[in-house]
C-alpha cells in the first residue's frame, strides 16, 4: 500500500468512479468531497471506500462528517472496525450497496424512517438486526451474512427483500413481523434457519430456496399466500403449530429428511387448527425422500391437498379428514378446489388420491377412513362419467347437424352415431352403479343398507297384507302376521299359507331376491366399517 498527502490532483475514487457509477450516479456520491487516502492494488480510494484495516481513526471521523450531516448513502464503504448503530434513527434513506463490513455490525433497535438498501453487502462477522423497525420497503438482495445473523424481533412495516441471500451460519428471524411481501427467493441457509413465531400478515415466497440444516417455523403465522415452491430442505423441516390461512405451496420441493404438521389438542378438544376455512397445503410433485418422515398431527386436511403425490406412506396421527365421506356436495367442491388450481384432469387425479389415502389408512388399521376414501373414489368415478355424458349430448347436436347433408342424405356417414356406441354401452354399468350408491352407499354406509333392509321388510308385509296379494285362507290372518310372513321370507324360510296366484308368487320371489341383497351389502358395509 503506497499512501499520497490528501488533496492529491484530480482525484477519483476507485470505487466511486467505477463502470456501475455510469449507471447508478448515487455510487458516485457515495464519497464526493472526500479527498485520496490510499492505493491499493494500483487503485486510488478514499478512506471511506479504501480495503484495508488500518485506518480505523480516519475512517471514523469521516463516517462521522457523513452521519452529522445525515448523509447516510454508505455505498461501498470498507468498515475497517466493529459499528454500533444501537438504537440510532435513520430519518433518511439508507443506502449500503456494496459495503463490507470487515468486523462485527450491530443495528439492534435502530430505526429506518426511510428505504434502507443493503444489496450486495458482506458481513463477515457478527450481524445484529434485533428489534430494528423497517418502516419502508428494505432490500437484502445478494447480501452474504458469513457469521450468525440476528433479525429476532425486528419489525417489516414495508415490503422486505431477501432475494438471493447468502447465510453461511445460522440465521434467527424468531419473533419477526413481516406487515407486506416478504421474499427469500433463491437464498441459501447453509445452518440451522429459524422462523419461529414470525409472523408474514402478506404473502411470504421462500420459492428456490435452499435449506441445508434444519429449518424451524414453529408457531409461525402466515396470513396469505406462502411460497415454498422448487426449494430443497435437506434435514428436518418443522411447521407445528402454525397458522396458514391462504395456500401453502410446496409443489416441486425436495424434502431429504422429515416434515412435520402439527396442531394443538387437549382433553379431546382442538385448541388450534394450523389450516383456516379458506386455506389449503399444495403438494404438488413434491419430491419427499423418506415419506414415513411426513408426519401430520391433530390437524384438519382435504384430500385433494394430496394429488400429485403419493401419501401411502405418510404418517397421519389424529387427523381430521373434511369432504373425505364420499358426499356428493364434498365431492364437487374438492373438484372445484383442482379446478380452481388449475390442475388438469382432476376426477382422475383425485380417485388416485383417493385410492392410495384409503391404502394408508387400512395399513394403519383406520377402518372407517378408509371407507369414506373408499367412497370418493366411486363418486368421483360417477361424477367423471355424467361429466363425460354432459360433454357427449352438447356435443353430439352440433356435430350431426355438422356432419349431415341434407341436400344429399346418402353421403351422411353417421360418426356422431357410431361415436355414440361407447356411451351407451356404459348404460348397464351406470345403473348398477346407481343402485350400488342409493342402497348402501358404494357398500361402505352400513346404516342406509340397513335401513332399506328395515324397508323392505315391512314394504312387503305391507303388500302381503293388502288386496294385491291373495293367499290361500289369507282371511283368517291379521297384520302382525304378515309382518312375521315378510321376516321368514327374508330369512329364506317357507312360511304358510302359501300364494294362491302368479302374481302374488311373483311378489314373493321379488322380495326372496332382494332381501338377501339387501343384507348383503348390510354385511359388506359393516365389514368393511370395522375390518379390513
Amino acid at each position: 500500500m503506497t499512501s499520497y498527502f490528501e488533496g492529491k490532483d484530480k482525484f477519483g475514487c476507485a470505487f466511486a468512479n467505477s463502470d456501475e457509477s455510469v449507471f447508478f450516479p448515487h455510487i458516485r456520491k457515495s464519497c464526493e468531497g472526500f479527498p485520496f487516502f490510499a492505493e491499493v492494488e494500483k487503485k486510488s480510494y478514499c478512506v471511506l471506500h479504501c480495503p484495508v484495516e488500518d485506518k480505523g481513526e480516519d475512517f471514523n471521523k469521516a463516517l462521522k462528517q457523513k452521519i452529522d450531516n445525515k448523509d447516510f448513502n454508505f455505498c461501498g464503504f470498507w468498515f475497517p472496525d466493529e459499528i454500533d448503530f444501537h438504537g440510532f434513527t435513520f430519518d433518511a434513506s439508507v443506502d449500503c450497496y456494496k459495503a463490507y463490513f470487515n468486523k462485527a455490525a450491530s443495528f439492534n433497535y435502530t430505526t429506518f424512517s426511510e428505504s434502507a438498501d443493503f444489496r450486495a453487502v458482506v458481513f463477515k462477522k457478527y450481524c445484529g438486526f434485533i428489534g430494528v423497525k423497517f418502516k419502508e420497503r428494505v432490500i437484502f438482495k445478494d447480501t452474504s451474512f458469513f457469521q450468525d445473523a440476528y433479525f429476532t424481533s425486528s419489525q417489516y412495516d414495508k415490503e422486505a427483500i431477501f432475494i438471493t441471500t447468502y447465510f453461511q451460519k445460522s440465521s434467527f428471524f424468531n419473533d419477526t413481523h413481516f406487515a407486506e411481501k416478504a421474499d427469500f427467493y433463491n437464498s441459501q441457509f447453509l445452518k440451522r434457519a429459524d422462523f419461529s413465531r414470525a409472523v408474514f400478515v402478506d404473502s411470504a415466497s421462500f420459492d428456490r430456496t435452499h435449506f441445508f440444516d434444519e429449518c424451524d417455523f414453529r408457531y409461525s403465522v402466515f396470513g396469505s399466500y406462502a411460497y415454498l415452491r422448487d426449494s430443497t430442505f435437506d434435514l428436518k423441516v418443522d411447521f407445528k403449530f402454525i397458522e396458514i390461512h391462504k395456500d401453502f405451496e410446496l409443489n416441486f420441493s425436495t424434502f431429504k429428511d422429515s416434515i412435520v404438521f402439527s396442531g394443538i389438542e387437549f382433553s379431546m378438544i382442538r385448541l388450534s387448527s394450523i389450516f383456516s376455512e379458506n386455506a389449503r397445503i399444495i403438494f404438488e410433485s413434491a419430491n419427499i425422500k423418506f415419506p414415513k418422515k411426513a408426519m401430520f398431527h391433530s390437524v384438519t386436511l382435504c384430500p385433494s391437498w394430496f394429488v400429485n403425490i403419493d401419501p401411502r406412506e405418510f404418517i397421519f396421527t389424529n387427523v381430521i379428514w373434511e369432504k373425505a365421506d364420499g358426499n356428493n356436495k364434498n365431492v364437487l367442491s374438492e373438484i372445484e378446489d383442482l379446478k380452481d388450481r388449475r390442475v388438469s384432469n382432476p376426477y382422475r387425479l383425485l380417485i388416485i388420491a383417493c385410492n392410495q389415502l384409503s391404502v394408508n389408512a387400512e395399513e394403519n388399521n383406520r377402518y372407517e377412513e378408509a371407507s369414506g376414501f373408499r367412497r370418493m373414489v366411486l363418486e368421483t368415478q360417477r361424477l367423471e362419467r355424467k361429466e363425460k355424458q354432459k360433454i357427449w349430448l352438447a356435443n353430439f347436436g352440433h356435430t350431426f347437424k355438422r356432419e349431415i347433408n341434407l341436400s344429399n342424405f346418402f353421403s351422411y356417414s353417421g360418426t356422431a352415431i357410431k361415436n355414440s356406441w361407447s356411451l351407451i354401452k356404459t348404460f348397464p354399468s351406470d345403473v348398477l352403479h346407481f343402485l350400488y350408491r342409493i342402497f348402501s352407499g358404494y357398500g361402505e354406509r352400513w346404516f342406509r343398507a340397513f335401513c332399506w333392509l328395515i324397508a323392505i321388510w315391512l314394504i312387503w308385509a305391507i303388500l302381503y297384507a293388502t288386496p294385491i296379494c291373495d293367499f290361500i285362507e289369507k282371511e283368517k290372518y291379521s297384520f302382525s302376521y304378515w309382518i312375521g310372513y315378510s321376516l321368514n321370507v327374508i330369512t329364506l324360510q317357507r312360511p304358510e299359507p302359501k300364494p294362491a296366484n302368479a302374481f302374488t308368487m311373483i311378489i314373493l320371489g321379488l322380495e326372496v331376491l332382494f332381501a338377501p341383497l339387501q343384507a348383503a351389502l348390510l354385511i359388506l358395509a359393516v365389514r368393511r366399517k370395522f375390518m379390513r
